[in-house]
């Protein structure tokens, strides 16, 4: 469900924490930014 989540939302999600997408789509280091961003105490 997660993935699902962020399959369907993560260009918001980058637009959001202002992380910047190459031509308008989640990439791979796109993606490590937001996780690297969301990331808990760990």
């Amino acid at each position: 469900m997660c993935e699902a989540t962020a399959d369907l939302y993560g260009v918001e999600l980058a637009k959001a924490l202002n992380v910047p997408l190459a031509d308008g789509q989640v990439t791979p280091p796109a993606g490590f930014t937001i996780t690297e961003l969301l990331r808990k105490g760990t």
